[in-house]
C-alpha cells in the first residue's frame, strides 16, 4: 500500500513538472537566446492563467534585471522568495531595492544574502560596512562642494581676468581659454 502512495505521488509531480515545461518552453528558448524583452512577454502570458510558480517568478525577475527594468525586476523578486531561494537571488533582490532607492528593505535583503553565503566577498564587505551608502552620500556631497567652490571661484574672478588681460591667474587650461575666448570679444 505504501509503495503504492509512493508511486502515485512521483507520477503527479512528473505530470505536474511536464505541464510546466510545456508551458515555459517557449518562453524558456527566448530566455536561453537573451531575448529577456520577449522572454519577459511570453512569461507575463502564464501570470493571469494561473499557470505561474516560482520558476516564472524568477525567470520573469531575472528577465527585468538583465533589461534593468528595476520596479517589475524588484516586483518579481518579491514574489518568488515568498519561499527560500539560492542566495544570488537576495542579492539581486537587494540590487534592484536599492536601485529604486528602498534602502531599508535592501538591506534586510543583503542580510539574508549575507547568511546564506558568508563567505562571499560582498558579503563580507556588507557585514563590516552595512551602511555604505551614507558614506558615499557624505563623499558625493563633499566633491560636490568642491566642484561649485571651484566654479564660483572661477565665475568671481572672470570679470577680473577679462578687463586685466595681462594677469594669469591659476585656472584650468580649459577655464582660461574660454576666458580668453570671452576677453577677445570685448
Amino acid at each position: 500500500m505504501k509503495n503504492i502512495y509512493i508511486s502515485l505521488s512521483l507520477v503527479l509531480v512528473c505530470s505536474l513538472l511536464m505541464a510546466q515545461n510545456k508551458n515555459t518552453k517557449e518562453a524558456d528558448k527566448l530566455y536561453n537566446r537573451y531575448e529577456y524583452v520577449a522572454a519577459a512577454k511570453a512569461y507575463l502570458k502564464l501570470v493571469p492563467k494561473n499557470q505561474a510558480n516560482t520558476y516564472v517568478y524568477l525567470r520573469l525577475a531575472d528577465c527585468y534585471y538583465n533589461v534593468f527594468n528595476t520596479t517589475d525586476a524588484a516586483k518579481w523578486y518579491e514574489k518568488a522568495i515568498q519561499k527560500p531561494q539560492d542566495a544570488e537571488i537576495y542579492f539581486r533582490y537587494a540590487q534592484m531595492l536599492k536601485a529604486n532607492g528602498n534602502y531599508e528593505q535592501a538591506n534586510l535583503q543583503m542580510l539574508q544574502f549575507a547568511t546564506l553565503n558568508p563567505k562571499d566577498h560582498r558579503a563580507i564587505q556588507f557585514q563590516n560596512q552595512p551602511n555604505y551608502l551614507e558614506k558615499l552620500k557624505v563623499k558625493n556631497l563633499s566633491m560636490i562642494l568642491k566642484i561649485l567652490k571651484k566654479i564660483a571661484l572661477n565665475l568671481i574672478l572672470a570679470p577680473f581676468y577679462i578687463t586685466t588681460r595681462s594677469i594669469l591667474l591659476p585656472l584650468e587650461m580649459k577655464t582660461q581659454r574660454l576666458l580668453l575666448g570671452m576677453a577677445n570679444l570685448i
